[in-house]
């Protein structure tokens, strides 16, 4: 049996400051995790995850991190 997906968001460093951020939409990045595009597929987390590693002169090591909804 397939293992249930679970909704995830791309984090990464921005590549001048350092500081931890996220993917938003657009294929922009925030620094404010609430903001974070949610993939709620596999497919969509592999698009969000392709749409940033292909920012490397901007970000350097994205990644998706399991995310937790709540009514917000």
């Amino acid at each position: 049996m397939a293992k249930a997906f679970k909704p995830q968001i791309v984090t990464a460093n921005d590549l001048l400051m350092g500081d931890v951020i996220y993917l938003i939409s657009g294929g922009e990045w925030s620094r404010d995790h609430a903001c974070a595009l949610v993939a709620k597929t596999a497919e969509e987390a592999d698009a969000m995850l392709a749409t940033a590693s292909a920012q490397q002169l901007k970000i350097v090591g994205p990644y998706l991190a399991e995310a937790t909804l709540d009514a917000n």
